[in-house]
């Protein structure tokens, strides 16, 4: 096998890795007490997790102004949404960028429905709720508490890194390092950080072997 089929085969290896590493893996018990439950978890069995309370970290999505609820209670006169991203989804792959998690909801009135209201977008949040209903294979959270966590993937860090895969796809290897020292600044959750020093190290790698 060529040089670039096999780091092109070990840039696609890690990246499926970053998509289904352990949903419960790179949390630091400074984010709060005990362990959040995963929402790919949730995502892939609703309905196990009917009645049930939860504890888990999400990204902001965005702050929807207006949604179906179908025949839940989840109408936009009781509720306000917040559209999120799981914690363990890689926002720098395009593919995941594009399937948030979905809405969670607060009842209106509540502190939690004015954090909602002021919410940016990929600020991070730890928050407890419980999953009052199972509709159109998806669970409905309602979320009475949310605190806000240090470390997020913003903006930047999906920008360079989402074009670093691309530029290694392309095998620019020196560009795409380049792109993924800029991924790495600021302060990013330890999940993040993780992945992407993984894709920094196969990166280097490859470049090291490439010819001159």
């Amino acid at each position: 096998m060529k040089l670039h089929q096999v780091v092109t085969a070990i840039l696609v290896i890690l990246l499926l890795a970053a998509i289904v590493r352990s949903p419960l893996e790179g949390r630091s018990d400074a984010e709060g007490g005990g362990e959040p439950i995963a929402l790919a978890l949730v995502r892939a069995s609703p309905d196990s997790f009917l009645g049930k309370e939860l504890e888990f970290v999400v990204q902001v999505h965005a702050v929807p102004m207006s949604w179906n609820p179908f025949v839940t209670r989840f109408g936009s006169a009781d509720f306000r949404a917040l559209s999120v991203w799981t914690d363990e989804q890689a926002l720098w792959v395009s593919e995941e960028f594009e399937h948030p998690f979905g809405p969670v909801f607060a009842r209106r009135g509540t502190p939690v429905e004015a954090l909602f209201a002021a919410a940016l977008p990929y600020q991070r949040y730890r928050m407890h709720g419980r999953v009052k209903e199972c509709f159109l294979g998806r669970a409905w959270i309602e979320v009475d508490s949310a605190t806000r966590l240090s470390g997020e993937v913003g903006e930047g860090t999906v920008l360079h890194a989402g074009r670093a895969v691309q530029l290694m796809a392309a095998q620019q290897w020196k560009l795409a390092l380049e792109d993924l020292e800029r991924a790495l600044a600021g302060e990013l959750p330890a999940r993040a950080v993780t992945e992407l020093e993984e894709l920094r190290t196969a990166c280097a790698e490859a470049l090291s072997k490439s010819p001159r």
